[in-house]
């Protein structure tokens, strides 16, 4: 089929707790009107196998009705309800909620011992009680990006959520996380994160200019406390944030700037599109997990596609340095790297697998 994208968006867990990770395949443009598609295969003692795999659209089992909504443009799995089974966060960005064309939602399919129960669904907007911000707005496209972590140290997943939240000069941008319960996440008792927060660490001048904040987004245990913190970048704004997780949950009080010019690396360049993906891992297999933040395009700054792209890693010593035990930079022409030598704009560094 024409335009499938079969494979836009990729997640795996364990949705049926039986120790094997499952895989959730989003497409798009799957029907004339421009909606989407999600499939799920399950894992087995000899893999993956198409037996028993299932198929999900936003119109089933009282969900909103398909159309031009990009359902499954996002995926996100986590254990949201604590029962050892993993669950399905499928974004449909250009939803339309109420009369706001493409505000967006968040649907979200919960395990089972049989997988993924497509009965038990619920469905998230900014219009749902307790979110934060102005509500359903058009063109927000919340659910544009999203990533997991258990926040609060409750060994329930969470869910943090992007909308682009308009500006005068354009997208701004704000970050939504919902906190996992006994029963399903909950949007009461949600954080929100304004760009414009005069809270939140930014550069201003540069944000109103851009915008995007949050449209990058990553989770991982930087202070090596037992919980995970949370990762908001921009493709465009050469800065970024680290909010440190707590008992409470994500904190706007404890938070660190993460600015291009800062780091080693090639310097801050043009166009180079600093922190087009985030993330964390435990790349040594001990202390706090590494921050991985990705460029698209490496090189001078009078000509900013002379380079291909990089990644930098960052080896925090604590939450007030996130660079306490080392510092690396990485191209795919770094020394002993396979395939090094190749053309300048590869966009290394498109996506992170974590």
């Amino acid at each position: 089929m024409r335009d499938l994208h079969f494979g836009r968006a990729l997640a795996a867990g364990d949705f049926d707790g039986d120790g094997r990770d499952d895989l959730a395949i989003g497409s798009q443009r799957v029907t004339s009107r421009w909606a989407g598609t999600v499939d799920l295969l399950y894992g087995s003692p000899r893999g993956i196998q198409m037996t028993g795999s299932r198929h999900l659209t936003s119109a089933q089992h009282g969900l909103s009705p398909g159309g031009l909504d990009y359902f499954g443009w996002k995926l996100a799995a986590g254990d949201f309800n604590g029962d050892r089974r993993d669950d399905l966060a499928v974004a449909a960005p250009f939803e339309t909620v109420g009369r706001e064309g493409s505000a967006g939602a968040v649907k979200i399919f919960y395990g089972s011992r049989d997988g993924i129960e497509t009965r038990v669904t619920q469905e998230i907007a900014k219009d749902s009680p307790g979110m934060g911000g102005d509500g359903a707005v058009a063109s927000e496209d919340l659910g544009s990006a999203m990533t997991t972590g258990d926040f609060n140290g409750d060994h329930r997943d969470d869910l943090a959520l992007y909308a682009a939240k308009r500006g005068p000069g354009g997208d701004i941008g704000e970050v939504h996380v919902l906190y996992g319960s006994k029963r399903r996440l909950r949007t009461r008792g949600s954080t929100y994160l304004d760009a414009q927060d005069p809270r939140v660490i930014t550069d201003n001048d540069h944000l109103e200019q851009v915008g995007f904040w949050g449209l990058s987004l990553g989770a991982g245990d930087l202070d090596a406390n037992g919980r995970d913190d949370l990762i908001v970048s921009s493709n465009f704004t050469r800065f970024g944030n680290v909010f440190f997780g707590s008992g409470r949950g994500i904190r706007l009080s404890a938070q660190q700037q993460i600015l291009e010019d800062d780091l080693p690396g090639d310097g801050a360049q043009v166009g180079s599109e600093f922190g087009w993906a985030v993330g964390a891992a435990n790349l040594n297999g001990r202390g706090p997990d590494e921050l991985i933040i990705t460029e698209l395009m490496t090189g001078r700054e009078d000509e900013p596609c002379t380079g291909d792209g990089g990644i930098h890693i960052l080896y925090p010593g604590n939450a007030r340095n996130l660079r306490g035990r080392g510092y690396e930079f990485f191209t795919p022409n770094s020394p002993g790297m396979a395939g090094a030598g190749g053309p300048g704009c590869q966009a290394w560094g498109w996506s992170l697998g974590l």
